[in-house]
């Protein structure tokens, strides 16, 4: 009799074993083939966007607070050309500005008139139509408020630009033949007019108002009120203040009771004085600290009573960094405040010029340490300091204007890339600066990503205009 095969218990162990690896090893295959189909997805993807020019982050949906930006895939900076146009071509006093503005209304820039530093004031205001040819002499109009409004149309403390096309030129000295005085001319000029057309023009003397200060410099634009920057007033002795001045839009500029002033100085800080430049972001009005090697900073609530204490906040930055005095320039990019470095008047001779610069996050309280940082441009180069203002392009690189450093010299260009860390030597970039003449402050327009800078010189000399053209790959 013969005995049946079977299958032993040890032979289906084996086989389930066997299969088992089977379906494992084909499992893993498939995997590293999908890992392999994602990644290049993912990689073409990455190709895209980084085509793509950068791009502000969307808000969330509830509207609370902005998107955080994600870092850069890779560490560039921007091409930068420049070149050269002199306004004395189109007036021969077409020079010494403080600031300018582009009004994306009208299309044009305009150069405040300023003159030389406690002498000659001038009162040549000059404008760029931004569209025409930078180089052409026909591209730009310029006219003496001296002659068209009276002769204290001069002399003013740069300027700011609202939101309808209104450019306002702070009231600030003058001299109508008895020397340098002060001033309390206010005049505002609507873009969309020619600067030779009187009916561009409105003026409101604040002497009504009953101050017991003036001169302002500059102003800035926030939610319905032009803000003007006490500085101080001129005269036989410069007596340095904190009256704070601003202007309700929404009423004609000549009505007095769209006019209202609060001394911050005698009711806030009594350092709070001697301002010359100023930065807003919603809700905040920033005075930055100029004065005798003054470091204390202001923020005014807009949403709170204006002529009220607790609506305003102050801190010392050289509680931080005693380096941080005499800035002249707030710009912002993002929710960062930049100030940036010019001059401590405390000091003596070319020690007055400053090098160090400074970040604050504007979504923390002045006095959290955590929330400011600091950068000395002489780590990139001993010659960069002494700069005034400057501008924040499209793409988020942060830009100070040269006006002279410590060799007497200008100083050369430097850029910050606020997607890098701030107190980073390799999160800059400087650029040459030769040819431009000493400047103060520039206007920018993000569709052309140019800017102008506003021509100072020596003391008020030149009218050499620098155009600024910048490509980010």
């Amino acid at each position: 009799m013969l005995r049946q095969k079977g299958i032993t218990t040890a032979q289906t162990i084996l086989a389930i074993v066997v299969i088992l690896l089977f379906i494992l090893i084909i499992g893993r295959a498939i995997n590293r083939r999908q890992d392999r189909q994602e990644g290049i997805r993912k990689s073409f993807w990455e190709r895209i966007l980084s085509k793509l020019p950068n791009q502000s982050p969307l808000p969330p949906s509830d509207g609370t607070s902005p998107a955080p930006t994600p870092p850069p895939t890779s560490q560039k900076f921007p091409t930068q050309t420049i070149d050269f146009f002199d306004a004395t071509t189109v007036h021969p006093e077409a020079r010494g500005f403080q600031l300018a503005d582009y009004d994306p209304i009208s299309r044009k820039v305009v150069f405040y008139p300023w003159g030389g530093v406690g002498t000659n004031p001038r009162g040549v205001i000059l404008s760029y139509k931004a569209d025409k040819n930078f180089l052409d002499k026909a591209s730009y109009e310029a006219s003496d408020l001296t002659q068209l409004i009276g002769p204290a149309a001069e002399g003013f403390g740069a300027g700011c630009l609202d939101q309808s096309g209104w450019f306002y030129l702070p009231a600030f000295r003058k001299d109508v033949g008895s020397g340098i005085q002060p001033n309390t001319l206010m005049i505002r000029y609507k873009g969309a007019k020619s600067v030779t057309d009187r009916s561009a023009y409105e003026t409101f003397d604040v002497s009504v108002l009953g101050l017991p200060r003036t001169g302002w410099a500059p102003c800035i634009y926030q939610s319905g009120y032009v803000y003007y920057s006490p500085i101080l007033q001129e005269g036989g002795t410069r007596i340095l203040h904190g009256i704070f001045l601003r202007y309700n839009t929404s009423l004609a500029f000549n009505n007095q009771s769209a006019w209202s002033w609060y001394d911050i100085e005698k009711n806030v800080n009594s350092r709070a004085h001697a301002f010359q430049s100023m930065a807003t972001k919603y809700p905040y009005v920033y005075l930055i600290p100029f004065g005798v090697g003054e470091s204390l900073i202001v923020r005014y609530n807009v949403t709170k009573l204006f002529n009220s204490p607790s609506s305003y906040e102050t801190f010392d930055i050289a509680t931080l960094n005693n380096k941080v005095k005499g800035p002249t320039g707030g710009i912002v990019v993002g929710n960062t405040l930049v100030l940036v470095p010019w001059r401590d008047l405390s000091k003596k001779g070319t020690a007055t010029i400053m090098s160090v610069a400074a970040a604050f996050d504007t979504t923390k309280s002045l006095s959290d340490k955590n929330a400011w940082k600091f950068f000395d441009a002489n780590e990139k180069d001993p010659a960069a300091e002494g700069y005034q203002l400057g501008w924040a392009d499209k793409d988020g690189f942060v830009h100070f204007v040269p006006q002279i450093n410590s060799s007497r010299n200008v100083p050369p260009f430097i850029v910050w890339d606020s997607r890098q860390p701030f107190n980073q030597a390799s999160s800059w970039m400087m650029y040459p600066s030769k040819g431009v003449s000493q400047s103060t402050g520039a206007a920018y327009d993000s569709g052309n990503n140019a800017a102008w800078l506003a021509p100072f010189g020596d003391n008020g000399s030149s009218g050499l205009i620098t155009r600024v053209k910048i490509v980010f790959p």
